[in-house]
C-alpha cells in the first residue's frame, strides 16, 4: 500500500493498491503499453488541486509521472512536457527568453497539465491564452494531437476526457506587458494574501453572474463588476466574497479551518481524514446557498 495523499497539498491519509512511477522514457513506455487505457486509472497532474475521498483505494491505478523538460521550438514558440512543474516553465521563460507574460502566475503550485486542464490563472491571466496545441494519449492508447479545444474559466474541454496528457505547445506573440511585476513581487503578493500549507489553494470556483441570480447581487456587482481579462463579457463574484459574507472566515471544526487570509482556502492544519474537509466544504456551500441562492462548485477535483 502506497500513502497517496502524502503526494497532495492536503495531506490526509489516503492509501492505493496499484501505484506506478514514470521516471524514464523506458517506463513511459511501458506505461502506454501496459496501463493507459485501463478503466480505473488516475494520474498525477500536480497535487495542490486533488483531494482523495477515500481512504483506501484498492482497485484504481495511480501514476506519477517524473519526466520533466522544455525545448525552445522558434520564435517565442515552446514546447513544455506536462508534468514540468508550472513555476519552473514561467521561470525558464522569464529569464532565458526575457518574456514575462505569465508572471502573475508564477505564484501558482502545481504542474503544466493541471494548469491547461483546468485553465489556471491568477491576476487576470490565463494559461490558455496562449497554448497552440497539445499532445495526449486518449482513452483508445492513441497519441493525438490538437489544437481546437475550447476553455473558459477554470476550466477547458479536456476536463471532460480521460486522458494522459504529454506536451503542450505554448505561443508568447507579446514578449512583455509593462504593467506587469517581476516574479519574486507576484509570490510575495501571493504569500500576503493566501496560504500555502496542506490546502489546495481555492476551494470553489468563482460564480459568474447570470440573470437567473438575486437581483441584489446582480445590481451590486454590476455598479462595481469584478471582470476576468479574456472573457470581457462575464462578471464574477468571488466565492471567497461570499463565504466570507457568511461570517465563515477564521471558522473551524476537526483539525479543519477556513482560512483568515482568504476565505476561499480550507485549510487542513491538523487531520488526517478527507471526510472532515469534506464536511466542511459542505457546510460551506449550505451557507452561501442560503443567503446568496448560489451553488458553489467545487475547484478542487475530488476522487
Amino acid at each position: 500500500m502506497i500513502d497517496i495523499g502524502k503526494l497532495t497539498t492536503f495531506q490526509t491519509k489516503n492509501f492505493a493498491r496499484n501505484f506506478f512511477q514514470i521516471n524514464s522514457e523506458d517506463d513511459l513506455s511501458y506505461f502506454l503499453d501496459h496501463y493507459c487505457t485501463k478503466e480505473d486509472l488516475f494520474c498525477f497532474g500536480g497535487w495542490s488541486n486533488v483531494l482523495f475521498a477515500k481512504q483506501q483505494y484498492d482497485r484504481s491505478i495511480f501514476v506519477k509521472n517524473n519526466l520533466r523538460w522544455i525545448k525552445y521550438l522558434w520564435m517565442d514558440y515552446f514546447e513544455v512536457n506536462a508534468w514540468e512543474i508550472l513555476s519552473n516553465f514561467v521561470s525558464f521563460i522569464s529569464q532565458k527568453h526575457d518574456i514575462n507574460m505569465l508572471h502573475p502566475i508564477f505564484a501558482i503550485p502545481g504542474t503544466v497539465w493541471w494548469a491547461i486542464i483546468w485553465n489556471a490563472g491568477s491576476y487576470g491571466v490565463e494559461i490558455w491564452r496562449f497554448v497552440k496545441k497539445i499532445k495526449y494519449v486518449d482513452e483508445t492508447g492513441e497519441i493525438v494531437e490538437k489544437d481546437d479545444y475550447t476553455h473558459s474559466y477554470r476550466h477547458s474541454s479536456l476536463s471532460n476526457k480521460k486522458i494522459f496528457l504529454i506536451s503542450a505547445v505554448l505561443h508568447f506573440p507579446i514578449k512583455n506587458n509593462p504593467d506587469f511585476k517581476n516574479m519574486r513581487e507576484y509570490m510575495e503578493m501571493s504569500l500576503k494574501a493566501k496560504e500555502y500549507k496542506k490546502t489546495c489553494g481555492c476551494f470553489f470556483k468563482n460564480h459568474i453572474l447570470n440573470d437567473r441570480d438575486n437581483q441584489a447581487l446582480i445590481l451590486a456587482f454590476k455598479d462595481n463588476p469584478i471582470k476576468d481579462q479574456y472573457y470581457k463579457e462575464e462578471i464574477t463574484i468571488p466565492a471567497g466574497w461570499m463565504i466570507d459574507k457568511c461570517w465563515l472566515r477564521w471558522y473551524e471544526e476537526n483539525g479543519v479551518k477556513i482560512s483568515e487570509k482568504h476565505a476561499n482556502f480550507i485549510v487542513n492544519y491538523d487531520n488526517e481524514n478527507p471526510d472532515n474537509i469534506l464536511k466542511l466544504s459542505r457546510l460551506i456551500k449550505q451557507k452561501v446557498f442560503e443567503k446568496f441562492a448560489i451553488i458553489l462548485k467545487e475547484e478542487v477535483k475530488i476522487i
